[in-house]
């Protein structure tokens, strides 16, 4: 086999992830909150993405702001973690991206 593949994550390791980056977010570490919410939204957890994407959101990451958005634009998940699409949340974050990224100068 090509050693030079990524190999897909293991649940395991998925669950360690889980469990540190929720160590860095319950620290308010912005980066992780952000790390966290994404890894829980490529899983279908979309629901459990919303806490730590708002807590990273709250700390001043655009990028967490913007996964937010686009979750509640489009909806996602399916049985117990899905979301519907929410017009109101969806301008709620859309705007509060732009605000940062135009506080810290990025495009």
């Amino acid at each position: 086999a090509d050693k030079t593949k990524k190999q897909p994550l293991t649940k395991k390791q998925v669950q360690m992830a889980i469990e540190r980056l929720g160590y860095g977010c319950d620290a308010q570490f912005a980066p992780s909150c952000f790390r966290l919410g994404t890894l829980l939204l490529t899983e279908g957890k979309c629901k459990d993405a919303i806490k730590p994407l708002t807590d990273g959101c709250d700390l001043g990451n655009p990028r967490a702001c913007q996964n937010l958005a686009v979750l509640y634009n489009k909806g996602g998940g399916e049985g117990w973690q899905k979301v519907q699409p929410n017009a109101e949340q969806f301008d709620t974050f859309r705007r509060k991206t732009e605000d940062l990224m135009k506080e810290n100068h990025m495009r």
